[in-house]
């Protein structure tokens, strides 16, 4: 009999494989996070310096960070994906040396990331940001400047400005990882080495037939990142130096902040390779008459 694929059991078929194998997970993570965390000390100092000269968001910190997280994001998910689809176990917490998968995986994430932000933004962002400027122009002032005020980040002050800017990160969140879903297939073979190279059109016509169940999953997911990353914040965020120019900023709180955020990407690192797993997976069993939900 076959088996049933569906975009429920892909998300939480992905959630048992992490809870289930919590010691290989460990294992993969353990030194990744470590490094993650110790340069996070000189990138947090270079964030305060930034934020105190008015350049918070464009200083070198923010260009490192992201080269790091690229790193895990290839080093991770490339140890996961070995170990769920070939049976490969980690034996301890530092990686087999495959710089080469390494980069490759990491590289073709970029170009993923790039190619669905593009997407997202055309069929997304700028629907919503045209429509919001047509029909309701003061509300760009309230959404981009809520929680600047005495409050902090998350202050409720203006309910109908953090509605709309929930709604509409999530829509894009959505869509994001609907198309990542649909066009990441060659990742996986990347980090098994059964790539013909990283053909997104080609990955487009494998998940054809799991469209509408990738649409479930990428719903599931938004829930679930969305849960990961702004609920921490929704406390991280109410330093009063945030909001107050004149109160220099705390590396303890800062660090503390940039600690947090990177234990959510490498746990989302290690959630996203499982789906992603899953649905190479599923490609094979695509073929079968089975239910959407």
């Amino acid at each position: 009999m076959a088996q049933t694929v569906t975009g429920v059991s892909i998300f939480f078929g992905a959630l048992g494989d992490v809870f289930r194998n919590l010691p290989v997970v460990a294992r993969i993570i353990a030194l990744p996070l470590a490094l993650y965390l110790a340069l996070e000390v000189p990138m947090t100092r270079a964030d305060i310096a930034d934020y105190e000269s008015f350049e918070a968001g464009f200083g070198g910190a923010w260009l490192f960070r992201y080269i790091v997280f690229l790193g895990v994001v290839g080093i991770v998910s490339v140890s996961w994906h070995r170990y769920k689809l070939l049976g490969e176990v980690p034996k301890s917490i530092v990686p087999p040396w495959q710089f080469g998968r390494w980069w490759r995986y990491a590289l073709a994430w970029l170009v993923l990331g790039l190619i669905v932000g593009f997407w997202v933004a055309l069929l997304v962002a700028a629907p919503l940001f045209i429509a919001i400027g047509f029909f309701a122009p003061d509300l760009w002032d309230r959404i981009l400047g809520f929680g600047y005020g005495t409050g902090g980040f998350f202050d409720f002050a203006d309910p109908v400005a953090m509605s709309v800017a929930a709604a509409g990160l999530s829509m894009m969140l959505f869509t994001g990882l609907f198309f990542t879903y649909r066009l990441q297939t060659g990742l996986p073979a990347i980090a098994i080495e059964r790539a013909d190279g990283f053909n997104m059109t080609q990955s487009w016509r494998q998940t054809a037939p799991l469209g509408a169940k990738l649409l479930v999953t990428a719903l599931l997911a938004t829930v679930g990142q969305a849960i990961l990353i702004f609920v921490p914040e929704m406390f991280l965020y109410n330093d009063p130096a945030w909001s107050d120019p004149a109160i220099p900023y705390s590396f303890s709180y800062m660090y503390f902040d940039n600690v947090v955020v990177a234990i959510s990407d490498v746990v989302l690192a290690i959630f996203g390779a499982a789906i992603l797993a899953r649905i190479y997976e599923a490609i094979q069993l695509a073929d079968d008459p089975v239910a959407v939900f």
